[in-house]
């Protein structure tokens, strides 16, 4: 499914979305990106073209996609650490087990191509967000919602 870039990014991705989350934690938003690069290969599949959210089917793709995760925009406090951490920096190297359980198929989201953290982040008004509107909860874990079935 991924080659060893694709890994990174993937590891990368988790580091600046949940380095501080349980293992647990980690895998899910690992789940979330693989989820999503599935269904980025399906829509190609069946369109021929990249999906809008969820990229061209590569993990790289899912999570490098503008405005899909924050810590890959550039003015995300995390974008700085995410492109410095090296292996060998514990919470790296669980990012990067968390990111292999995640590609295994082993998704404890139940499907979730969504999430959310618990609390409210300053300045932002709404809460929980609008995509999150008629979506359906798939579980919490850690400090986060996850949702599948986002309209």
């Amino acid at each position: 499914m991924s080659d060893d870039s694709e890994m990174d990014i993937l590891a990368r991705t988790i580091y600046g979305e949940a380095r501080g989350e349980s293992a647990d934690g980690k895998i899910a938003v690992g789940c979330v990106i693989v989820n999503r690069a599935k269904l980025g290969a399906k829509y190609r599949e069946q369109k021929d073209k990249r999906h809008p959210l969820f990229g061209n089917g590569t993990l790289q793709d899912a999570a490098q996609r503008p405005w899909q995760f924050s810590c890959w925009n550039s003015n995300d406090p995390n974008r700085d650490k995410l492109m410095a951490v090296q292996a060998g920096d514990v919470h790296f190297d669980r990012c990067r087990a968390a990111a292999e359980r995640a590609v295994t198929g082993y998704d404890i989201t139940d499907g979730a191509t969504h999430y959310h953290t618990l609390q409210r982040p300053n300045g932002v008004k709404q809460w929980p967000p609008a995509w999150a509107v008629g979506a359906r909860k798939t579980k919490e874990i850690g400090q986060h919602v996850f949702y599948k079935d986002v309209p």
